[in-house]
């Protein structure tokens, strides 16, 4: 992906490091209810 401005690289770096929090999240949210799941 290119972009004309550093600004904008910036913008995008951010929502990226913003969506990956949240599959992070997701992710480990996911893997709790698995443990459990295995534990009963």
């Amino acid at each position: 992906m290119v972009h004309r401005r550093i600004d904008s690289t910036y913008v995008y770096l951010d929502h990226v490091e913003d969506a990956q929090a949240i599959v992070d999240a997701a992710v480990s949210g996911r893997n709790l209810e698995l443990a459990k799941e295995a534990v009963e």
